[in-house]
């Protein structure tokens, strides 16, 4: 009888809340909602590099974790190439932002951090979701701010604070190879507060650098306002007669492929602080993800490149290391000049999209070799 309530209890907490009234009894809607959910997620078979498709269940999670194991594996990088990119972005003194990178965290900033999140999300490996943290606020909050700000400044987060579950959720083309999946890293709740609040940190630096390209994560830009760009720079090249070209770049597994080695000698070239980006070293050295397919979960593997899809850093840090290659493409692109006087940007950005205004055929090598050396800097790969 404790068997079947703890089962119902489940079944329950398993489907999404628009589906469900408080107090409210599973229902067989209820039942074939979950096994639609499970069905959708269900690898029945999978395509490995050479072609081989496999339809044991064993077989399907060796395969993910051959590919995955590659695909986070340590990388090469060049160092003439890095050494590029870091001189595109300005010198910029590391005391100029060492009250707001070394201060210690402060209640309304957790706070704020957790607001931010979303609650009725899978939680982590421990199973702590936000409502824990929500529910028990007054409670909890003085030992929150203790243990929060341990791992901020005596950088003390632990490799299992660090480990995630990741999930593979299919992509739409329906690609039958592992790369047709999506990985997404389940975070502990705490790991994503603190690593929420280091994110918030470094908005004024961003709003500082990024304003002029990347509208992701920057104060007071947004998506409208970089489509309001590219339609001006249309409707102007359509008035004037101006041979113009609207090039899209799209990086494949953008996030997956960034290299750390880049990632931390460009953040110093910000002006971000020593301490500060050890801080952040710290959240990813020794990170591991366990997979879960199939309802089985596999051992650790460890994470040793890549921006994590499902970790609040992920935009921030990406934008940044993306920015060398958005300023060199804009310091010489011609770009559209209205008036003679009024220069609309060349390049576009929204994170990972990258759009770029071509006015001269000769741009098109420059953009190539940008491209070429912001590739071996962080073994990104344009998907052409």
């Amino acid at each position: 009888m404790c068997l079947h309530a703890r089962r119902k209890e489940k079944l329950t907490l398993d489907v999404d809340v628009q589906d469900k009234i408080e107090d409210e009894l599973p229902t067989l809607f209820h039942i074939l909602k979950r096994r639609k959910r499970y069905e959708t997620r269900e690898v029945r078979a999978i395509k490995d590099r050479q072609e081989h498709i496999y339809t044991r269940p064993q077989d399907i999670l060796d395969t993910f974790i051959t590919h995955l194991t590659q695909k986070y594996g340590h990388t090469d990088f060049d160092d003439n190439s890095i050494a590029i990119m870091e001189a595109a972005i300005p010198q910029t003194c590391p005391t100029v932002y060492a009250s707001q990178l070394e201060s210690p965290i402060t209640y309304g900033e957790i706070l704020m951090a957790r607001r931010a999140g979303f609650c009725h999300k899978a939680p982590a490996i421990d199973g702590i979701g936000l409502e824990f943290y929500t529910e028990n606020w007054v409670i909890i909050k003085s030992d929150l701010k203790d243990m929060v700000n341990h791992k901020f400044i005596h950088n003390q987060v632990s490799n299992q604070q660090k480990h995630a579950i990741m999930l593979c959720l299919p992509k739409s083309h329906g690609d039958p190879t592992p790369d047709g999946f999506r990985p997404i890293s389940l975070h502990t709740t705490e790991y994503k507060i603190l690593s929420r609040i280091m994110a918030r940190c470094l908005r004024p630096i961003m709003a500082e650098h990024l304003r002029s390209s990347q509208f992701c994560a920057v104060p007071g830009d947004s998506i409208l306002e970089a489509v309001a760009t590219v339609c001006d720079a249309i409707t102007y090249a359509e008035n004037t007669g101006t041979p113009t070209c609207v090039l899209t770049l799209d990086f494949e597994s953008a996030f997956d492929r960034m290299s750390h080695n880049y990632l931390f000698i460009v953040l110093r070239r910000y002006g971000i602080s020593k301490r500060f980006v050890e801080r952040i070293r710290n959240l990813y050295d020794g990170a591991t993800a366990s997979l879960q397919i199939n309802r089985m979960l596999t051992v650790r593997i460890p994470i040793q490149r890549a921006v994590r899809q499902g970790c609040p850093f992920r935009m921030v840090l990406y934008a940044l290391c993306l920015h060398p290659l958005l300023r060199i493409l804009e310091d010489r692109l011609h770009g559209i000049h209205i008036g003679g006087i009024t220069r609309i940007s060349p390049v576009l950005a929204y994170v990972d999209d990258v759009t770029l205004l071509v006015t001269q055929p000769e741009d098109f090598d420059t953009i190539l070799q940008s491209i070429h050396t912001y590739e071996k800097a962080t073994r990104a790969q344009l998907n052409t």
